[in-house]
């Protein structure tokens, strides 16, 4: 399935989100666009499996955005630790296409001839700090760049923030940042507003009927925030951030509109006719 909610080029977004109900295993790898503090789905695959996607998968899944949308469409990808690997590396360096993957701390990194841990690289860096090498390491056989935090996890311990990418960039960790938004896609999806763990569907091909209608809803209630946000601002808190968010702005409202004003729903339906 796709949904095309904003002009690109694209700041992609890969992840996976799954549960179970009932013994039965739902996973979904998501292909996803950041845009204004938010993740839109653009493409998904069911995964007919547990635990995570392969190279392969995710391959399939970037190689249908270029077929569909074209490379250029692509600003950049970003992925968290689970989307690793030596052959999806080097498949998308050879796109070519810019990556802004974390990895985990203990990968094995090559630096002149030795090999180290990761986070050893970044073993004297001071808590909340960024630092960038400017110098290419090798992982396995592929070049790339490494940026990082070392940061205090929930449970008050030390957790290192690695970030490789197929080219120098001081922004690396501002970028990968905006892959956190799609922690607002999919609680939205799975629990604060459409509740998809709910169901009892257990066909794949129904499941994933399922999500598209539920990814459509979530875009419609994204524009009707968009909307809403042209006609009367969210205020603004302090460090700049909204006091709500767009979707729940457009999620407030159109609960509003379907049980008070049958006309402005009307109204807000054709917003959908601009995706």
């Amino acid at each position: 399935m796709a949904i095309k909610p904003v002009k690109g080029p694209y700041i992609l977004s890969l992840d996976r989100t799954n549960w179970q109900f009932a013994g039965i295993n739902y996973n979904i790898l998501c292909l996803t666009v950041v845009a204004d503090k938010v993740i839109l789905p653009l493409l998904w695959t069911m995964l007919d499996k547990r635990g995570n996607s392969s190279q392969d998968e995710r391959k399939v899944l970037i190689m249908r955005h270029i077929r569909l949308f074209g490379l250029d469409s692509i600003e950049c990808l970003i992925a968290d630790r689970e989307f690793i690997g030596q052959e999806w590396i080097e498949f998308l360096s050879t796109q070519p296409m810019k990556f802004y993957i974390r990895i985990r701390e203990n990968l094995i990194v090559h630096q002149r001839g030795q090999k180290l841990k990761a986070f050893w690289l970044f073993n004297n860096l001071p808590l909340n700090q960024v630092r960038n090498l400017d110098k290419p390491l090798k992982i396995n056989k592929q070049w790339v760049y490494l940026a990082a935090m070392k940061v205090l996890d929930s449970k008050n311990e030390v957790e290192y923030i690695i970030v490789s990418t197929y080219q120098f960039d001081y922004q690396t960790m501002q970028i990968y940042a905006q892959r956190w938004t799609i922690e607002c896609f999919f609680k939205a999806v799975k629990s604060a507003g459409f509740n998809i763990e709910d169901t009892h569907l257990t066909d794949q091909k129904r499941l994933e009927k399922l999500f598209a209608v539920v990814c459509i809803a979530f875009l419609w209630v994204y524009m009707v925030g968009q909307y809403q946000n042209q006609i009367k601002k969210i205020p603004v808190l302090k460090h700049n951030r909204r006091a709500f968010s767009i979707f729940r702005y457009g999620l407030d409202e159109l609960n509003r509109a379907l049980l008070f004003d049958f006309q402005l729903v009307t109204k807000y339906s054709q917003l959908l006719t601009y995706t």
